[in-house]
């Protein structure tokens, strides 16, 4: 509706399309999916794809031979639609999801089945398929149309919105067997020495 809009992208932008690029000898090539002998596999296309285009102008001139682009076009279109609503009608958003701020080089495309690693390629629609979010990227999207902040970690977020009273309150009546999983899940969420399997750690080479 029209007015100011409150947006919440709650692990959102992680499952849009991406399309991946690897920089060759010759230029950058999309890696597109082939159907092969034993199966769909990975090939490239012809140097100077057109989608290269859309890679950080950083990471497109100064990534190794052999490197891995993602670009998520959609992603890129939503942030721009978002910014240019806020823009017109005031507002805010919030965007939650595992990622990184500046932009990089890396393969972050992974594939989640009942709550497992899965093979990409395996079983097409079976499984969700997730890449790490570029925050850069989006920032960029949105131009000067609107202030972006952040990104913050997890932690700093949850602490600042009082997660450690909030565990402090649940403990205050809970048995002993909930304490310990209250105790564990607040250090899973805010500990940076906590991390996920698979988690993504930028390639800055």
């Amino acid at each position: 509706p029209d007015g100011p809009l409150l947006l919440l992208a709650n692990e959102f932008f992680d499952a849009l399309p991406v399309r991946q690029l690897q920089r060759t000898s010759a230029g950058w090539c999309e890696r597109l999916v082939g159907n092969g002998a034993e199966g769909l596999q990975l090939v490239l296309s012809a140097p100077d794809a057109p989608a290269a285009a859309l890679i950080d102008p950083d990471v497109r001139h100064s990534a190794s031979e052999g490197a891995i682009a993602e670009i998520q076009p959609a992603a890129l279109a939503i942030a721009a639609a978002i910014a240019g609503r806020i823009s017109t009608t005031g507002g805010a958003a919030l965007i939650v999801d595992y990622g990184y701020g500046d932009s990089a080089p890396g393969d972050t495309l992974q594939a989640v089945k009942a709550h497992k690693p899965h093979d990409v390629l395996a079983e097409p629609g079976a499984a969700d398929l997730t890449v790490h979010v570029d925050f850069g990227a989006l920032a960029r999207a949105a131009g000067d149309r609107v202030l972006p902040f952040g990104p913050c970690g997890q932690g700093a977020f949850l602490q600042a919105l009082g997660v450690e009273v909030r565990a402090e309150q649940l403990l205050a009546r809970a048995t002993p067997d909930q304490r310990s999983s209250i105790r564990s899940g607040l250090t899973r969420l805010i500990d940076p020495a906590e991390t996920l399997p698979g988690s993504f750690e930028p390639d800055f080479s």
